[in-house]
């Protein structure tokens, strides 16, 4: 770390090193990590955010991978600069943060548009990526997916919720039904892959943990410690350790007596970018590279011998390009969550990744972004070299287990539990929320 606590190296290590250890010879990985202009000498509007990254992967055929990082005004991800593939991404968002396109250097390019409000000004509801349409339900749940790369055969742009633009039939890759219960948690995924229907239903338990899933008739059980699987029952059968913070995992194994474990191995953000074995060397099993959203497809990696749930910020990775964040399912090619922000922090846009800056910021329950352990703008002291992250990490601790059981039945919560929750955040800087989680759902239009 440097003197204002920003991370700026991790070094990954094989199991046998060397004294004194070389990096060359004795890791697995190595990344480096560069900072916008220091706080102590810089204009206030500059926050310390991530400007660069050096990875390299060590082994029988070492790789270096070089990324450099813009953003906007408003500190929202414009471009990041993939040198050593070499490709280049920029994205442009309107005035409520909404993506409006990305521009893949040199010639290719996506649109985004959205349903309107008022027939003129964007809703937060997605209506059109370049290559499918998307249908929305009243609660801000999304519906459907219709492959097609006219927005013209899209309902209408005031019909966000036109069920009659769904398909009737799923024939086309990109075609996608989903279904939601009464608390806005999907239940039920068909979606159209490789010539072939898939079907995907899932269960929740009291807690809100996704303890089951049938795919394709297939059904895996998962077992949680608060938070975290700690076992995989399915076709096969395995084991996971994690740290002591949230979205930590430390090593899974393939039996219960957990005789040859695979260790992870992450970078700074959190996302899982090897699995290795446990021989001296540390073989690389498994090797994952992100865009800067998380995307795990073509120019990215995505290179697995074993079973691994984990990947982008060590979310498990879902079925048609759907990251599990635990209330809420998040597709990486959108930046978006596909459901409503029911605690909705950033009300300006309830549908937003990190607002928009998924290079500093982590969402580990789909409801709130936060920064070095923080929960940003919530609670940040006015001068941000002042920032004690022990005593908040501490309060975060003690803070996200009871966002998650405040709203496990959301619809049913008495006014005065409500009450003591807020009143519970409050040294977060918190100044008011709706207690009428029915308002609260409300209160902004989609």
């Amino acid at each position: 770390y440097d003197v204002q606590g920003r991370l700026k190296e991790i070094i990954n290590w094989k199991k046998a090193i060397s004294s004194p250890p070389d990096p060359e010879q004795d890791a697995v990985s190595h990344y480096s990590y560069g900072y916008d202009y220091d706080y102590q000498i810089s204009d206030w509007k500059k926050k310390g955010y991530r400007t660069s990254m050096i990875e390299n992967v060590y082994g029988d055929t070492p790789v270096t991978r070089n990324e450099q990082y813009y953003y906007d005004s408003l500190y929202q991800l414009t471009k990041s600069n993939y040198a050593d593939i070499p490709v280049e991404h920029s994205w442009a968002y309107d005035s409520i943060g909404n993506r409006l396109s990305q521009t893949t250097a040199p010639d290719s390019s996506i649109s985004y548009s959205y349903y309107k409000i008022n027939s003129s000004n964007n809703s937060q509801l997605l209506r059109h990526d370049g290559s499918a349409c998307y249908i929305w339900d009243k609660n801000g749940n999304l519906l459907c997916m219709k492959a097609e790369t006219n927005p013209d055969y899209c309902p209408d742009e005031d019909k966000p919720h036109d069920v009659n633009g769904c398909p009737s039939q799923l024939l086309h890759s990109g075609d996608a039904l989903y279904t939601w219960d009464k608390e806005d948690r999907l239940i039920h995924l068909q979606w159209y892959e490789n010539g072939l229907t898939h079907n995907t239903y899932y269960y929740y338990d009291f807690n809100g943990n996704r303890f089951k899933k049938v795919v394709d008739g297939l059904t895996t059980t998962y077992i949680y410690h608060n938070e975290d699987i700690i076992k995989e029952i399915g076709p096969l059968t395995y084991r996971y350790v994690h740290g002591p913070g949230i979205d930590e995992p430390a090593f899974l194994c393939a039996n219960d007596a957990c005789s040859n474990p695979f260790y992870y191995f992450a970078d700074g953000l959190g996302s899982i970018r090897q699995i290795v074995d446990n021989s001296n060397n540390s073989n690389i099993e498994n090797q994952y590279r992100y865009g800067s959203w998380g995307e795990l497809d073509d120019p990215f990696i995505r290179s697995e011998n074993i079973n691994n749930p984990f990947a982008f910020t060590a979310k498990e990775f879902a079925e048609n390009e759907n990251y599990f964040y635990r209330w809420r399912y998040y597709k990486s090619y959108l930046a978006k969550f596909i459901s409503k922000d029911i605690l909705l922090n950033n009300p300006s846009n309830a549908f937003s990744y990190t607002k928009n800056c998924p290079l500093i910021f982590i969402d580990p329950y789909g409801t709130q972004e936060i920064k070095n352990g923080c929960l940003y703008e919530a609670w940040r002291p006015a001068d941000p070299k002042n920032i004690d992250k022990t005593k908040c990490k501490e309060r975060n601790r003690k803070v996200f287990p009871k966002w998650k059981l405040v709203f496990i039945r959301r619809e049913f919560i008495p006014k005065e539990r409500c009450q003591c929750f807020f009143r519970q955040i409050g040294c977060f800087g918190i100044i008011k929320l709706w207690c009428d989680i029915t308002c609260l759902r409300n209160s902004y239009p989609l």
